[in-house]
């Protein structure tokens, strides 16, 4: 007996040390890292690209990238990596990604139990649908011709995966510079577009460019601006990008966490909303009637079905609402239609759990032109419960599926409170709408509004043209930026509502709208503290008053402040309307004036400046006897020569001053008055 339990004990024990000890398999190494190493020993080439395919696996070389999840990235040396033959990439708050070599991917999670899981990373979609973005001048009263003050004193951190030829947009004059953040990739222009966007919008506005290609570095993005103070002075966000396979929209998830840190650093986040509408979003409720496990779409239909193109790769995510239990696993296959059979294309079949989300990734690189089929069935060890939500979207192109629905495909990190997000109008049609088909429509699952305004695309960069809310999203950062440098004191709430209150209501619905949200961006440069704007086909010139007090104009500059108020020319008033100093002195005479001249008789005689400034005919000085010639008569000489110029009188140019001074002339005019009155 006694030996019975003690061998009972020693099973025991080392059943215990068993489970304790570190493992790589299903717990260790999972989502489609698990399914391509596992497809890879067993030497099924086929279903370990597929893997790889689902997963948006990255290589540099021999070496493949890998998302890490563990406590204290910090924890993972440089030399632990360096062991293996790997090296760090990220390392974010909870996830670290590092690259290694496939054989010892297995060896190296083995001997690190610190390592909860491995997989690969998470990937983000670009959302994307001298040149200038003609949707600034759309909603900038045409003011983005004023340049100076733009943005100035403003940071926007341009957060996306990847800016090509970024310095070829410094070279043409389309970006004055940019700071890199880190260590910016360049394995597509969106990035760059994104920032072109941004520096019509707020040309003045200081650009920070951040690369972004997994869940571990935007982790890292939101570590630098808010545990390690903000260095660069970050002061919006611009991110052009969605994440799928992240949470249901509940404000839950690791994205909505690093929006709510940047945010508690009182920085505006402004996201597109998404190119989930047209027809390629499908939302429903679980159903399973006749108890196979398959959802059906319809009654009697299995398979979401949509027509492929051999232009357009197959990218489908589909995820249902168990992101914070993740206790209910699904799996999902696409079927292609070859003649009159259904053949499987590609399949996901991941292991939900507490480190793979509820989630599966359905890519084809190189399809058909043929038609396909999505089918959702339960892998569940317990039953799937009624009314679960479940949805699919394609993030491709070309995708409209037999069953699709309006509302509700916002996804992270659009969907996050806090976050502006933005739809998209194209620029042509910015007063009217209507609103873009593929822009995506609110509200979240748990009620709230989104997106919260619209503004344009379909615009032109450098690049070509710019279609998708990945272009309206750099618009309204780039009005946030404005915004920080006109009210330099206001919070990131404060901001974002001064830009909802400043929208144009669209849509027949009231407000807020699931589409248009609370309306178009529109932007007035007064209100943004320019003195004026150079709007097409408004004045040139308007009325200002001169430090002489004369009535000059000025011109609106290209500071979006009124340049220096110009004098008039002289006019005919006896006033010193130039401002020079002098009175009417582009004329023949000043207004008032007076001055001796002679007769054509010779006699002495006065004339006045008349009210057009020219000499008035020489009227003869009277004599002692109150004769006006000089001899007894009362009829006046008129003509004459002026006393001081000997030119003719009555007829041009004279003296202002005459040989008299013109206290005596007046005096004389007196005397000869009083004794006519006498």
């Amino acid at each position: 007996m006694r030996r019975l339990l003690f061998s009972t004990l020693l099973a025991v024990l080392w059943v215990a040390q068993v489970a304790a000890a570190p493992r790589v398999g299903p717990v260790r190494v999972g989502g489609y890292l698990g399914a391509y190493l596992d497809a890879r020993a067993r030497g099924d080439a086929a279903e370990a690209d597929r893997q790889l395919a689902n997963g948006r696996a990255r290589w540099d070389g021999a070496l493949l990238e890998v998302q890490l999840h563990l406590a204290d990235p910090a924890a993972l040396s440089d030399a632990d990596l360096a062991v293996f033959g790997g090296r760090v990439a990220v390392r974010g708050q909870d996830l670290a990604d590092v690259w290694l070599p496939v054989a010892r991917i297995a060896a190296f999670v083995d001997a690190h139990p610190e390592i909860a899981f491995a997989q690969l990373p998470w990937r983000p979609v670009t959302l994307m649908g001298p040149h200038q973005s003609q949707g600034a001048t759309r909603f900038r009263d045409d003011a983005v011709l004023c340049l100076a003050d733009n943005g100035a004193k403003s940071t926007v951190a341009v957060v996306d995966e990847d800016f090509q030829d970024i310095d070829k947009s410094v070279a043409a004059g389309e970006l004055t510079g940019y700071t890199a953040g880190n260590k910016i990739a360049f394995n597509g222009q969106h990035g760059a577009m994104c920032a072109e966007v941004i520096a019509d919008v707020a040309p003045n506005a200081a650009l920070v460019l951040y690369s972004v290609s997994s869940i571990a570095s935007m982790q890292a993005f939101a570590k630098e601006v808010t545990t390690k103070g903000n260095p660069k002075n970050i002061g919006v966000v611009s991110h052009s990008v969605g994440w799928f396979g992240q949470s249901f929209g509940r404000h839950t998830g690791p994205l909505c966490a690093v929006t709510d840190q940047v945010r508690s650093a009182n920085i505006v986040w402004v996201n597109a909303a998404g190119n989930n509408g047209g027809g390629s979003f499908y939302q429903g409720i679980w159903t399973d009637a006749d108890k196979d496990g398959s959802h059906e779409i319809e009654p009697g239909e299995k398979r979401l079905q949509f027509r492929g193109h051999s232009w357009a790769p197959i990218q489908l995510v589909i995820d249902w609402d168990d992101y914070e239990a993740r206790k209910i696993d699904l799996n999902a296959t696409l079927w292609r239609k070859d003649g009159d059979q259904w053949v499987v294309e590609t399949t996901s079949k991941l292991k939900q759990g507490k480190n793979t989300p509820s989630a599966e990734w359905l890519v084809v690189q190189t399809p058909k032109d043929a038609d396909y089929g999505i089918e959702i069935t339960s892998a569940s060890q317990i039953a799937v419960p009624a009314g679960l939500r479940l949805r699919v979207v394609s993030t491709g192109y070309g995708v409209q599926f037999s069953a699709w629905t309006d509302n509700g495909n916002v996804y992270d990190p659009a969907s996050c409170k806090g976050v502006l997000t933005v739809g998209a109008l194209r620029w042509s049609q910015y007063d009217k709408g209507p609103l873009e088909d593929y822009s995506s429509f609110g509200p979240t699952v748990d009620g709230r509004q989104k997106p919260e305004v619209v503004a344009p695309t379909g615009i032109t960069t450098s690049f070509g043209d710019f279609y998708g809310t990945s272009a309206s999203c750099p618009h309204v950062a780039g009005v946030a930026a404005l915004l920080r440098t006109a009210f330099p004191n206001a919070s990131a709430d404060a901001i974002v509502q001064n830009i909802i209150a400043r929208t144009t209501p669209m849509g027949d619905g009231g407000l807020p709208d699931d589409a248009f949200g609370f309306g178009r961006v529109e932007v007035s440069g007064v209100e943004l503290g320019w003195e004026c704007t150079n709007a097409v086909g408004g004045p040139s010139e308007v009325t200002c008053a001169t430090a002489c007090g004369s009535v000059g104009k000025h011109a609106c500059g290209n500071t979006c402040r009124w340049n220096a108020c110009q004098a008039p020319t002289e006019s005919c008033n006896g006033k010193d309307d130039d401002c020079n100093g002098a009175t009417d002195e582009a004329f023949d005479c000043a207004l008032g004036q007076s001055a001796t001249c002679t007769t054509d008789s010779g006699a002495l005689g006065v004339h006045t400046c008349s009210s057009l400034c020219a000499w008035n005919t020489c009227q003869v000085m009277p004599d002692a006897s109150g004769s006006l010639d000089g001899n007894g008569g009362d009829a006046p000489v008129v003509g004459g020569t002026d006393s001081a110029t000997g030119t003719a009188n009555g007829c041009g140019a004279g003296s202002r001053g005459g040989a008299w001074p013109l206290v005596v002339l007046v005096a004389v005019a007196a005397l000869w008055i009083r004794r006519r009155a006498l």
